[in-house]
């Protein structure tokens, strides 16, 4: 079977649930920002990465299923949220919207280092296509996050 070729099923599996976690605290990340931005057009753009995030959730769900395996439904792999996330709440109660874009930044920097992180691992075809195609679609959330920071600091 060629996905035993890859490092073992169960491998895989883990690797895209951790995926999926990282996905879900962004989610939760973005629409705490979203709430605590004042700007309608802002506020439309974080929900918008929010369901980009998502829909690789759905994605990479449909990989695990794939691959006999059950998609991570709750926080199993990587244990903790990703503190950039957490932190989103505490700043929204303070309406700093400057800190929140950087926390977003922060927080989807993470994301992208844990898909990184995956690619480098051989993979097959159909996964690795995947995780590529979300990689470039985030780091494209995450160039606008940080372009509207600077525009903040400003």
């Amino acid at each position: 079977m060629a996905v035993e070729f890859y490092s073992g099923r169960q491998t895989l599996i883990d690797l895209v649930n951790d995926l999926i976690e990282v996905n879900r605290d962004a989610v939760t990340g973005y629409m705490r920002a979203a709430e605590a931005i004042e700007s309608a057009a802002l506020t439309s753009q974080l929900k918008q990465f929010a369901r980009q995030h998502d829909t690789c959730i759905t994605d990479l769900s449909t990989l695990v299923i794939s691959l006999s395996g059950e998609p991570a439904s709750e926080r199993t792999a990587t244990g903790q949220p990703n503190r950039a996330w957490i932190t989103i709440g505490t700043l929204a109660d303070e309406g700093d919207r400057e800190a929140i874009l950087k926390e977003c930044e922060v927080g989807e920097s993470v994301v992208l280092q844990v898909y990184e992180s995956a690619l480098q691992t051989p993979l097959p075809e159909n996964i690795s296509k995947v995780l590529r195609e979300q990689f470039e679609t985030l780091q494209k959330a995450h160039d606008y996050v940080k372009a509207m920071r600077i525009v903040e600091q400003q």
